[in-house]
């Protein structure tokens, strides 16, 4: 018959034993009832609640970084565009136009940890970048020099590199993490090769969506940077005065933004509607394009991803 110690229960809350042959004690454990079996020489250790908190919050961040390194090696890898400068891209200069962005976005995805635009395993040349992104010689010089003149694009004899303080590969500078967010090259490289040159425009258009996406959420909110808690939500209304669409009504915009799809059919936008009035309805991006954060949320992945199924 097990023998219990003469203790209280909470006594032996947060026990860890070392397990042994011969059985001397058994514990009921608090949390699940199950016995803990004790055994000769074994050594206990009392561990205090904040001790397991610690431990708790160690053992969830380890899960989490395994979580997202899978989904970033699922889609192919990917490319930081630190908004901290990038919002310079969207709002500080006219001359680029939707279209232009799509294209510097897709580009971006060559680039190496050098800066450096490759193309199978080469430096890429101006005719393989014009080859690339499928427009005629003309078009492609005005694009190339608007980024050379905003010095997006820096060009060193036949190197083309991609400014680092707009997009980058590799590890980001301790200062500016929470000004960030990642861009997977398989998507990015799968909507601009596969959606039609008239929808290039519409592309843009979540592009200019970047600097408002709430890193663990993927919400579009007026403060990105603040705990999920606080955060202001963006509605439909909102977005239409951002991207310029004045004249189309709530639920034409929503049908166009969900026309485009990813390789696996899912829209790159939902809309969470409440109150029945798609003016209010607020706006997640699908993590499959872009992502900050690594789902520490409620849910997980599922805490965003349920609304794209």
């Amino acid at each position: 018959m097990p023998i219990l110690w003469p203790r209280s229960r909470d006594y032996y809350k947060g026990v860890i034993y070392i397990e042994n042959n011969n059985i001397v004690r058994r514990l009921a454990d608090i949390d699940t009832g199950e016995l803990i079996e004790i055994h000769e020489g074994n050594t206990l250790k009392i561990i205090s609640n904040k001790q397991k908190q610690v431990i708790k919050k160690s053992i969830k961040t380890k899960q989490l970084n395994e979580d997202i390194k899978d989904w970033n090696k699922e889609l192919g890898g990917f490319i930081f565009i630190l908004f901290k400068y990038g919002d310079k891209v969207f709002s500080q200069l006219p001359e680029l136009i939707q279209e232009d962005i799509t294209k510097l976005f897709y580009l971006a995805t060559y680039v190496d940890y050098d800066e450096i635009l490759i193309y199978n395993n080469e430096p890429m040349t101006r005719r393989t970048m014009q080859r690339l992104i499928n427009i005629s010689r003309e078009k492609f010089s005005i694009f190339l020099n608007k980024l050379k003149r905003f010095n997006i694009i820096i060009q060193n004899d036949n190197i083309i590199m991609l400014n680092k303080d707009y997009f980058l590969k590799g590890e980001i500078e301790k200062e500016i993490k929470t000004d960030f967010t990642r861009l997977y090259i398989k998507s990015i490289r799968y909507l601009y090769e596969n959606v039609s040159i008239r929808k290039h425009k519409q592309l843009g258009a979540y592009f200019k969506m970047i600097p408002y996406i709430n890193r663990q959420q993927n919400t579009l909110c007026w403060n990105p940077d603040e705990h999920i808690k606080n955060i202001k939500l963006m509605n439909v209304k909102e977005l239409k005065n951002i991207l310029g669409y004045h004249q189309d009504s709530a639920k034409r915009l929503i049908n166009s933004l969900k026309e485009v799809k990813l390789d696996n059919g899912e829209s790159i936008l939902a809309f969470i509607d409440h109150n029945k009035d798609l003016n209010k309805a607020y706006i997640i991006i699908n993590p499959r394009v872009f992502y900050g954060g690594n789902f520490d949320l409620l849910g997980g992945i599922n805490g965003v991803m349920k609304w794209f199924k």
